[in-house]
This record gives C-alpha cells, structure tokens and sequence, in this order.
C-alpha cells in the first residue's frame, strides 16, 4: 500500500465563505476520494489529509506551507486558494520539488514555469479571462473602454482580473484605449460609484466594472440606471472567475435589507454582458454544492457551521485551459447564453456562438443593433457628423440666390426673344396677308372702264416713272387674251397682280416660314411674291404682274 499524505491549506475567513471560505469548499476532497474509489483510480493507495488555516493571508501560508512541509512532510499542497498566499508557496515548494494544485489562486503569474515550476490549478487564471475579455472586445470590434474595479486586499480578483486584462491588451493585435479607470479600496461608496459614472459618460460607451462583492456590482448598476447610463449604447461587461451562483441572482437584493430595487436592477443588466467560467450542464452542479456542507459535518473536518465546472482541459505546463461563457439577460427571467470562449483556440478564433445564434442576435434588444465604441454623435451627443448644407449653409444661401437671378434674367432674356420673334413674325406675316377687301377685280366687262378708272392711280403711284404706258398696254393686251379658269387679275394698292386660285390652309409656323422668306424674294428676273388672300371666296396667290 502506497501511502500519500496531502496538505491543504484552506481560508477560514468569513467574507470568503460564500465563495471558496472553508465551510464552503473543503469538503470537496471527500468527495473527491469518493469519486477515485468509485472508479478505482487509486486503489493501492492510502490517502491521509492534513489541513491549516491561512486566512488567506501570504504570512500565515508561508509559515503553514513550511509546517507541511518539514514537520508534517507532505507529499503535496492542495491551496492556498488566495493568490497572494499561492505565490510564496508556489516559490517555496518549487525549490523543494513539491506539487503545488492551486484550485482558487487565480493570479496569472502563477503560469510561469520558470518561477513556479511545481505549480498547477484548476481555476482559470485572471490572464485567461483578461483574454477572454479582450477577444469579446475585437469580436465586436469595441476599441475605446472604460474599467472601474475594487481592490478588497484579501482575495484581490479584480485587482489581478485588470493586471490579466492589462498583460493581454499590452499585445500587438490588441488596439485599445483605455480612456478612464478607477481602482477603488475596499468596498465603493455610492459616491464613488457616481463619480466614476460622471466622468465616463463622456469618455466611454463599454466600461468593463469588476467588483469583489456581489451587492457591490448590483449597486453599480442600479447607479448606472438611475444616471440614465442604462441605455442602449452602453454596454457592461462583468468578468465573474466564480460565476456566483448563477446569472439570475446578480440583481436580486441577497442583503436582506430589502430594498425593493429589483425590477430597476433586472433593467439595467440587461444592458451588460457577463463573462464568467463554463459551467457544467444539468443538476450536477446542484448537487455538488449541497453535498459540500453535509460532508464538512464529517470526517475529517467535523465542522457544524454551516465544484463541479463545465469541461476540464489540462495543458502541457499544468494549467487548465478554462472555457469562459458570454451571456446575456434579455429582462425576461432568463439568462441566455450567446457564446464560449475557448482560449486554448488562437487569437481571433476564441468566440464560439452558441447554436443557431448570430452576432445580430445578442443585440436584438437594442434599436440600433450593436452598440459602438464611440458613439457617432460622440460621446457628448453633439458631435454628429454635419451635413452639408449645416457646413455650407451661409454659401449654399448666396450661390441660390445668385442661380436664382440668373435663372430668372435667364428666363426673361428667353421669354423677351422669344416674344420679340413672335412679335415681329407677326409683323412679317402681315406682309404676305392680304385682305380680299384691299384687291380691285378687273372683270371682262368693264375692261376699259377699269383700265381707265385705274390709269389715274397708277400714274399717281409711279409718278415720276416713264414705263408707266407700257404697263397699261401690257394689261389691256392680258384682259383681252387671256382667259382662265385658274387665274384672276386685281389691283393691290395700285400694283397689277395675278391671281392663282388654289384650295389649301396654312397649317404651321413652318408654311409661314417659307411665305416670308417668298415674300422677301426679288430679283429682276423673277415674279414677285406679292402674298395670299385668305379671306376671299377662294384662296389667292398673288404674284406681281
């Protein structure tokens, strides 16, 4: 029979209790060694335990790792489970080639193989979930943050949560600005709470907010709500190495002060997004929890006062590979889970959605969809892109007015050409249109009458003239040899003219064209267009005899 003697150095500390304190997690062994003699892990070997109290203080694990290790002469440490008092016992069983299982120290330094060579734990580290945190933000492409966390100076998560968050936003494919932070001591003040929310309002839109104590985050956000930072641009993110209990407790009022502050705490998480460790499915998990206070009332604790997680991945160097979840409250009841993390993957392949969801789908309660970085109003709300007739207003004014005088001299310069050729096409029609009231007939039977009625006109409008004979004979001789059925001979102011009888209308401004442009014809060899009688028993063109 093999004989292996295990030290354990727990925490006896009464603000640890709810969370890895000694009554509420040191019976995990016997559980363990149920679990190993169920399944004859170990059979031939005999497992003896002996356990001190460090009140997770790195002094008093020092000086008990060193009572295990040269009184007691163990054969290997499970704890301390505070990170400041696993870093002194890491070192020293280090150098005497002593295993160390860490199963609460989360410090990410504890990794290192070169200082803590003996060292390994099952909790994820604050690097893994500083990782995890930092992936959600490249996922969602949130480049600009904010970070308020507590320091309680006992178990120090949050304050190695923003060291983790700090080493891993230091790496080169990390492009981050942390535009504000708070490190508070202790537990905040609601004071403080408000402070810090002031100052990032314009500063911030995702602000990462880690707090030691449960009620202390529930109080943040209920603060963020009543400021009206709850809205849909803002995004929380809540890392959780322990995962308390569930997501639903988060804004229930666990005090017992009952200050009816539930429904606005319900609210304002909907806005924030939680990161926390996977955890198993089912009522395994349950179970464990009620069974660790049963076995403390036994061997080898007897204490009358009154951890399953999800999937375990060991490395190479020892440490678990932790699977961290993002979920979400939609303000239902319900928690949802959206995705794993899974940081044994490379960079930028981490986030894993869960099925049959889609990136659209974490923020379908939110009106614009996923919430930006830097808002595109800025984070004052006033710094909205301009348009622009906001940038050019004054200019866009002068040039209008100035489009508008040219389109209105513009217009009146065309409308007065246009009337001024309406106008004097008008008067040009004039020329060629002739009034049937304004011809003198020459009929067959009253020839000389007419002949010699009209030599009195004609010699007074070609006075002066010495031809005016011989266009009296050249008319007689036409009236007394010519006869036709198509042709007629008048008078137009004086002038002799012949008639051609035709059976047509002047239908369009092109016909009258073409009539003004005969009318404007003359030549000595040509028969003078003299124009048209349309309001005659017939239609007259009228050509100079």
């Amino acid at each position: 029979m093999i004989e292996v003697k295990v030290g354990l150095l727990v925490a006896n500390n009464e603000d640890l209790n709810p969370i890895m304190g000694y009554t509420t997690s040191s019976s995990a062994v016997t559980i363990a060694l149920d679990r190993i003699r169920q399944e004859h892990l170990l059979d031939n070997v005999n497992i003896t335990f002996v356990w001190y109290d460090t009140q997770c203080n790195e002094a008093m694990a020092y000086g008990k790792a060193i009572k295990l290790l040269n009184e007691d002469k163990v054969d290997v440490i499970l704890g301390p489970p505070c990170s400041s008092g696993a870093v002194v016992v890491g070192i020293m069983c280090g150098y005497h080639n002593i295993p160390v299982i860490g199963w609460g120290s989360t410090f990410y330094e504890l990794r290192d193989r070169k200082r803590f060579p003996t060292f390994a734990r099952t909790i994820a580290s604050t690097e893994d979930l500083g990782r995890a945190i930092a992936e959600t933000m490249d996922y969602f492409n949130w480049t600009e943050y904010a970070v308020i966390y507590t320091d309680d100076n006992s178990r120090r998560e949050c304050y190695y949560i923003k060291q983790g968050l700090d080493k891993t936003l230091l790496g080169v494919r990390y492009v981050t600005i942390n535009q504000y932070q708070l490190e508070i001591e202790g537990r905040p003040t609601r004071q403080a709470m408000d402070n810090f929310l002031d100052k990032a309002r314009n500063r911030a839109r995702i602000i990462i907010a880690c707090f030691d104590v449960d009620m202390d985050e529930r109080d943040f956000m209920i603060a963020a709500l009543q400021k009206g930072m709850a809205t849909d641009e803002y995004v929380y993110i809540l890392p959780d190495l322990q995962d308390r209990d569930g997501y639903l407790l988060r804004y229930q009022d666990i005090d017992g002060d009952n200050d009816g502050l539930d429904k606005e705490a319900e609210l304002a998480y909907t806005k924030s997004l939680v990161i926390s460790v996977d955890q198993m499915e089912g009522g395994g998990l349950t179970e464990f929890k009620e069974e660790i206070p049963k076995r403390m009332r036994e061997w080898p604790f007897y204490c009358t006062q009154e951890c399953y997680s999800g999937e375990v991945l060991i490395a190479s160097d020892g440490n678990r590979e932790p699977i961290f979840d993002i979920r979400g409250f939609e303000g239902n009841g319900d928690d949802t889970e959206w995705a794993q993390i899974r940081t044994g993957l490379p960079d930028g392949e981490t986030i894993i959605l869960s099925n049959g969801t889609s990136k659209a789908d974490i923020w379908r309660g939110r009106k614009s969809g996923l919430p930006l970085s830097l808002p595109i109003c800025g984070y004052s709300g006033l710094d909205c892109p301009r348009s622009f007739l906001d940038l050019y207003l004054p200019y866009v004014i002068v040039g209008s007015c100035i489009m508008l005088l040219l389109v209105v001299l513009s217009t009146f310069g065309i409308s007065y050409s246009a009337y001024s050729r309406y106008v004097s096409n008008k008067l040009r029609n004039k020329l060629w249109q002739i009034h049937y009231t304004s011809l003198q007939r020459i009929s067959d039977g009253n020839t000389v009458d007419s002949v010699h009625n009209s030599e009195s006109s004609i010699n007074k409008s070609m006075s002066n003239r010495s031809n005016t004979s011989s266009i009296l004979d050249s008319i007689r001789k036409t009236l007394a040899f010519k006869k036709t059925n198509n042709y007629e001979f008048y008078y137009y102011n004086g002038m002799p003219t012949a008639a051609a009888k035709y059976h047509f209308s002047i239908k369009d401004e092109k016909q009258m064209s073409t009539l003004r442009v005969m009318r404007d014809i003359s030549n000595d060899n040509l028969n003078k267009f003299v124009g048209l009688c349309l309001d005659g028993p017939c239609h007259f063109a009228l050509w100079k005899y």
